[in-house]
This record gives structure tokens, sequence and C-alpha cells, in this order.
């Protein structure tokens, strides 16, 4: 969440990330089955064009892969017809991850280059914040 792939991303797609990281478990990491319309739902959303940029955006960053590809075509039980998604920080199929968004880098003086140039200064400020004492403690009382 600290990367400038991460911080580059826009709200849906951020939020997208999270609906793919709660499906998945552990063990299908590769096997993440999600279609565009089952994500716009998810999201709450109508807009498929928006949720399909999201799709695209995440990919771009290296966030995600395409492990496999829709079949509309194919209408038997036993195959989806949703593409297949694949974190990529996650292990996979007994292999580590690939961690392709760590190369990431946001074409300068973009929306993306923007939105994680802000993004990575305020985490800076909440750090130097959080480290300098400045931040108020909440102490909470449990019984």
């Amino acid at each position: 969440m600290k990367s400038e792939a991460y911080r580059s991303l826009g709200p849906t797609a951020r939020s997208l990330l999270f609906e793919l990281a709660m499906i998945e478990n552990s063990k299908n990491n590769g096997s993440l089955y999600l279609s565009v319309r089952d994500a716009a739902d998810r999201l709450g959303m109508s807009d498929l064009k928006s949720v399909t940029n999201a799709f695209d955006d995440l990919e771009d960053r290296g966030l995600i892969q395409c492990t496999k590809p829709a079949h509309f075509e194919v209408k038997a039980a036993d195959h989806s017809r949703a593409r297949c998604w694949k974190l990529t920080w996650v292990a996979a199929n007994r292999r580590p991850p690939c961690d392709e968004w760590r190369a990431y880098s946001a074409p300068p003086d973009s929306k993306a280059d923007l939105r994680a140039r802000r993004g990575m200064a305020a985490l800076k400020r909440y750090g130097y914040a959080l480290n300098s004492h400045r931040l108020p403690v909440l102490e909470t009382i449990t019984e």
C-alpha cells in the first residue's frame, strides 16, 4: 500500500483490488474468478467501463495478472466464463510472488504520477508526525 503502484491507483481500482484480495484464501491465488459485471456488483457500480478500466489499471501496474481469459462461448458447467486472476504479491501454485508492481513507475506528468506523488507525500507527512509524537494517542480500556 506504500508503493507507487498502489498510490497511483484511482479509488475504483483500489476498491477492486480489495475485492480480489477478499476472494483469495491462501490456496486459490491464480484461480480468482471475477467478471467485470460481478466486480461492478461487488463495488455497487453500474458503469462497466469504469470497472474495466480499473482491471486494466491493476494489470498495468503489475498488481494482478490474468491467468485465464474469459470464455463467452463456453457454456459448460465446469468452465467459468469470467476471467481468472492472480495477485502478484502472493505466492501461487507453489511459486513465490512475482512482485511485478515493484517495477511500476507512473508516466511523468500523468494523473497517475500526480496521484502517486500526493499519496507518497501524505504518507511521509504522517510518518513524520507519528515519529515526532504529534499525533494524539487514544487510550482504550478493555475489560
